[in-house]
């Protein structure tokens, strides 16, 4: 391939890597990626002094006054989503950036450009990304990234300072850099081959530092952008405004739960996980189609810190007891939510956040919200800023039932009884459902009806204006989503006496028997009631009809996302316990488990033995390599083949050996010179005099090697003896 060929195919291969890494954080608009494709297609026959660069220089005011008004528009788009931090625009801005660049590639400078363009793009990919793709294409930018640097550099060499020296007798003259840049001699396979070695030693080197050196930080991302479906978590929830219907299919919860682990069999772990409910975010107060916290004091949730964990309770209820025997233990992963609310299975009692991380001025704090719901804090100021999670682990501990106190204040029980003014129906219609006695029968008769009287579906009608969505699917189209039914389902117990509140999160999830945890995805946001029973504490009531069991996820699903949890868990949460605990396990697989010191000092000894060892032969078959295999540049090459015999030999290994002692003492011969070259300098120097016995050696050697007749074994002994100690006097550079 022809060198200035290989070098533009080079750089936009990392071009197209570094948007591969960027693909894999989900951030990246389709639209915006094919446009800057487009762009690099039409782009890349524009080389400096071609006809495309010269019609494209003559409109470059146009161009320039386009690219302008584009990133116009993107920083206004940045700045109107701010204090969203979504990154999609960022991305566009840079795409926009490395777009034009590779229009207008006409000097070093501008490919300088590019490729700082693409490790931004890689760099700041690789803060949010939650694949392992990324890991496969940042391998591939690595070695894509080597060779254009080098080859870059060389053509700068080329272009600026190359020099060619024809003989011994003809003077340094330039070379047509046209000529040099169509060569197909300066590259080659062995070129491309060896620096991938050297690329592939690179990304070995920086993964080894990676495992060696913990990630500073928090332990969190903060920022990002929420999945428009994802339903509640906000501070305020708008009946209708958030449904199933249109929620993405992206994993957004990964949760290790040790009670799984135990079931018999992957059927029976499918089945518990799709009964599992991860609570999230409480609402008690309903006015105009719109659930929001009330905040009142009387609700504030309770948080009690004891060592590394929070206990989490309510007003009135006794604290958890520190052992929490019987909790459900849970190592949640939260992505791509970033909501302040702090999601576990059932009713969590307590939180255990990571320890804390090198270079953090503040630690993060589990933080009480309302109605037993908590949420993350930086800092100890008691300040209602609070952490907006896109990237979180904690572990969770909870228990499963009734939970809470077993009686309410008046204060509590007022504020969960509250029934709007404009829904005259609603207790006419909650007297008509008392049911059976007592709290559960009540509870039973709403669920019941609505079950049975209401119709599930995933995109309900709009409601007429003016209306109120739950009153227009109670009395009217009586048809609706989950949270139809948990609104109509609070609304109506309130109105029958009972406290309720309103709570959303998710509902269900994936066994993936590979990773053996729980993906949740966005698509099973769920929404349901909390009802409280005297003597017992707020219950769990699902009044939606159960919808169709979801198809299991196929075998090659479940893999990329087991490597995706692997790659979050290993790479992007990385810290200081996840080294603790990778030394522990390799310690253990070295030394064994149960071992004792002597034994694991045994063991370590014969490792250490067997490395040395391997090391050893390594450096032999080097050695061996190195005397028969090909020579490098720096040594003078063997005579040609007409020239070979054991005259010849003998004559090549003393100039070698010669060579050799001068370069010690400081002359080295240069990979360009010529042996003639070398003798002049070495004499203009002053290291010997001119026709001496090292000029008498230069010339016998330069001649065996163009073919002229070879001197005799007595006379190489002879001028060997001669060139010793002429050697002998050289002195030292």
């Amino acid at each position: 391939m022809r060198f200035q060929a290989a070098h533009k195919l080079i750089t936009y291969l990392l071009v197209l890597s570094a948007l591969g890494a960027l693909a894999t954080t989900r951030a990246l608009s389709p639209a915006s990626a094919l446009v800057f494709l487009l762009v690099a297609a039409v782009s890349y026959p524009v080389d400096a002094g071609s006809k495309a660069a010269t019609a494209i220089d003559r409109g470059g005011r146009f161009v320039r006054a386009a690219t302008g008004a584009l990133l116009a528009v993107i920083v206004w788009r940045i700045w109107r989503r701010m204090p969203d931090a979504d990154l999609a625009p960022a991305f566009d801005l840079i795409l926009a950036l490395l777009a034009y660049k590779l229009l207008f590639r006409r000097s070093h400078r501008d490919y300088v450009q590019i490729y700082a363009l693409t490790f931004l793009l890689v760099l700041v990919a690789s803060t949010v990304t939650a694949s392992f793709l990324f890991v496969a294409a940042f391998a591939v930018y690595v070695v894509l990234a080597t060779w254009a640097l080098i080859l870059f550099h060389l053509r700068r060499e080329m272009e600026e300072n190359y020099l060619v020296r024809h003989s011994a007798q003809a003077p340094s003259q330039k070379v047509g850099i046209a000529r040099i840049l169509g060569s197909r001699r300066v590259v080659g396979g062995a070129f491309f081959a060896a620096t991938f070695l050297v690329a592939a030693g690179v990304f070995l080197g920086a993964l080894t530092v990676f495992a060696s050196v913990p990630r500073l930080g928090a332990g969190f991302v903060l920022g990002g952008r929420a999945p428009a479906a994802v339903l509640g978590l906000t501070d305020e929830v708008a009946i209708g405004r958030y449904g199933t219907a249109a929620a993405r299919h992206d994993v957004v919860l990964r949760a290790v739960i040790p009670r799984l682990h135990e079931l018999p069999g992957p059927a029976a772990q499918r089945a518990a996980a799709e009964q599992l409910y991860f609570r999230g975010a409480v609402y008690d107060s309903y006015a105009d189609g719109r659930w929001i916290r009330s905040r009142r004091p009387e609700l504030r949730t309770v948080v009690t810190e004891v060592g590394p964990r929070a206990y989490v309770s309510e007003p009135g209820q006794a604290p958890p007891t520190p052992t929490l025997a019987g909790a459900d233990r849970q190592e949640i992963e939260v992505l791509g939510i970033p909501a302040t609310a702090l999601l576990a299975v059932d009713r969590p009692v307590a939180f255990e956040l990571p320890a804390g991380r090198l270079g953090v001025g503040a630690s993060v704090r589990v933080a009480p919200r309302w109605s037993g719901e908590t949420a993350l804090r930086i800092g100890d100021d008691g300040s209602e800023v609070l952490v907006t999670l896109a990237q979180a682990h904690y572990t969770a501990y909870s228990r499963a039932g009734a939970q809470g106190p077993r009686a309410l204040e008046p204060a509590v029980q007022a504020a969960n009884l509250q029934v709007p003014d404009d829904l005259p129906n609603l207790k006419s219609l909650a007297a008509r459902l008392r049911g059976g006695p007592g709290v559960l029968g009540r509870i039973a008769a709403v669920t019941g009806w609505l079950r049975t009287d209401h119709r599930y579906t995933a995109t309900p009608p709009v409601p007429p204006a003016g209306v109120d969505p739950v009153s227009n699917f109670l009395f009217a189209q009586r048809e609706g989503h989950c949270e139809y039914f948990a609104s109509a389902a609070v609304l109506l117990l309130r109105a029958s006496g009972v406290p309720a509140r309103y709570v959303t999160g998710f509902r269900g999830g994936e066994w993936n028997a590979l990773g053996q945890y729980v993906a949740v995805r966005a698509d099973r946001a769920h929404a349901w009631a909390e009802a409280f029973v005297p003597g017992a504490g707020w219950v769990r009531v699902d009044a939606t009809p159960p919808g169709a069991e979801a198809a299991p996820p196929g075998r090659l699903g479940q893999l990329a996302d087991a490597l995706d949890f692997l790659w979050s868990r290993w790479i992007v949460g990385y810290d200081l316990g996840r080294q603790q605990a990778l030394a522990r396990h390799a310690w253990s697989s070295v030394a064994g488990r149960g071992a004792t010191r002597a034994q694991a000092a045994r063991r370590l000894l014969l490792l250490g033995l067997g490395v040395l060892l391997l090391a050893s032969a390594v450096y032999a078959a080097r050695r061996v390599w190195r005397r028969r295999g090909p020579r490098s540049a720096s040594r003078p090459r063997p005579a040609a083949p007409r020239a070979r015999g054991e005259a010849a030999g003998a004559l090549d290994r003393l100039y070698r050996r010669t060579t050799e002692r001068l370069r010690r003492r400081g002359w080295p011969r240069r990979p360009s010179e010529t042996p003639h070259e070398y003798a002049r300098r070495l004499q203009a120097g002053g290291a010997i005099a001119g026709g001496g016995a090292f000029q008498q050696l230069t010339d016998r050697y330069a001649a065996a090697r163009c073919g002229a007749h070879q001197p005799d074994p007595d006379t190489i002994a002879a001028m060997g003896r001669s060139v010793a100690a002429a050697i002998s006097q050289v002195r030292r550079a």
